[in-house]
């Protein structure tokens, strides 16, 4: 098959199952088609397992790691409802890192996951235009925009099937862009057009990782690899004069003009005992109603008390609390969600879910493929990690490109 084709079936089964309506089934369809495309490796790999010797060590930790978790989610069998219970989304991750490996040297895929995510930005201008969050008015957070200040309120959601999704989309599309177009001009021009439509995504900890991003690229750029031209500090600077003129209005953009806000439409102050029901929020959507299962303020701890965070905070409470309460062993390599609710934040949603020294365990293994030429994009997704839920999903969009940037990104450039 000619390898354009198999490229952009490629980026096709990636991108996919990242926008509204199309189920993530279709990675089911992706792990088929790379085991087709890498088989010699895995023979490979197998065949010298065989002889006791090892020709990818990162494959082999994660294939060991999912298999202590395997064997942990046995020790919670007293608690399975079915033998479907034995899941656990940890044993996509050697799959995870078979498909990062397909994409090395196959620099195609990725300018076709770049073209993708200019169409979601066109389609975002456009949605902006018409003055609604979607083209796809059977999507539940689908809403027509009021006549406000606050670009929170107008938010788009491109073709993905929430804002926050998109905006996620926004930053690894300018990481790619910065990766693989090197034409100056074009890529000035992708990358102008990625930051306007991130603004009208307006996810906040999105568009702090940009800042965060451009400003970690500038200092290498200074002081490691010496380059001091114009166009490398461009952006950084562009952005840095536009919060300054205008900081009065980013302040309140990014404070929704100081207001506190108790029912985000993500989760509510759940009463006790009633943490199956729903009520219906401030933009008339059925929520679920969570059971908190603390009232220590561990954010207050650590100096947050206060901030708004669209109910990050009492989300982030509660697994902390889950998490300090079941140390060592998590939730025994179960998905622990609030209600409905994952973490929002990579590191506590795996901390909670495997306990603190499997935990420990999997970031290791990420860490110490950090490097001088990965370590800006690694970085900028540890960022929005922070205030996310980004990686470690078992397979997902965001932990392909991750993979591929821990594990293989340097390789490239070798």
């Amino acid at each position: 098959m000619n390898k354009n084709v198999l490229n952009l079936i490629l980026a096709l089964l990636i991108y996919l199952p990242t926008c509204a309506f199309v189920p993530l089934n279709v990675y089911l369809i992706l792990i088929g088609f790379v085991i087709f495309l890498d088989f010699n490796f895995l023979k490979s790999y197998f065949s010298n397992l065989l002889t006791f010797k090892i020709i990818d060590k990162p494959f082999t930790f994660l294939v060991l790691f999912s298999f202590l978790i395997f064997c942990l989610r046995l020790t919670d069998y007293s608690n399975w409802e079915s033998f479907k219970d034995v899941y656990s989304f940890a044993y996509l991750f050697p799959f995870t890192y078979l498909i990062s490996k397909t994409l090395f040297s196959r620099k195609g895929v990725f300018l076709y996951l770049i073209y993708f995510i200019l169409i979601e930005c066109a389609f975002s201008f456009l949605e902006y235009l018409l003055g609604v969050s979607s083209v796809f008015t059977g999507l539940l957070t689908y809403n027509v925009f009021t006549e406000t200040n606050l670009l929170y309120e107008t938010r788009v959601t491109g073709l993905s099937i929430a804002a926050s999704v998109l905006s996620i989309k926004f930053l690894i599309g300018l990481l790619l862009v910065n990766i693989f177009i090197s034409n100056q001009i074009k890529k000035i021009i992708f990358e102008t057009v990625l930051l306007i439509s991130s603004l009208f995504a307006f996810g906040r900890i999105a568009i702090a990782a940009i800042v965060f991003f451009y400003i970690i690229k500038f200092l290498h750029n200074l002081f490691i690899s010496k380059k001091h031209s114009w166009i490398n500090f461009s952006f950084l600077i562009g952005i840095a004069i536009l919060i300054i003129l205008n900081f009065s209005w980013v302040k309140s953009q990014f404070s929704r003009n100081g207001k506190v806000i108790t029912n985000t439409g993500r989760i509510t102050n759940g009463i006790p005992g009633n943490g199956n029901s729903t009520i219906v929020n401030n933009n008339g959507i059925e929520v679920e109603e969570i059971e908190f299962v603390t009232d220590i303020d561990y954010l207050e701890m650590i100096g947050f008390k206060g901030v708004e965070m669209s109910g990050r905070n009492e989300i982030w409470n509660n697994f902390i609390h889950f998490g300090v309460t079941n140390l060592y062993e998590g939730n025994k390599g179960k998905k622990y969600m609030l209600g409905s609710y994952h973490a929002h934040n990579s590191y506590l949603e795996i901390f909670s879910t495997f306990g603190i020294i499997l935990f420990l365990i999997l970031m290791s293994i990420f860490v110490i493929n950090l490097n001088k030429v990965n370590y800006i994009y690694v970085f900028t997704f540890m960022f929005l990690a922070l205030g996310q839920y980004v990686f470690f999903w078992g397979m997902s969009f965001c932990d392909i490109i991750f993979y591929y940037l821990v594990f293989f990104y340097k390789k490239e450039n070798e």
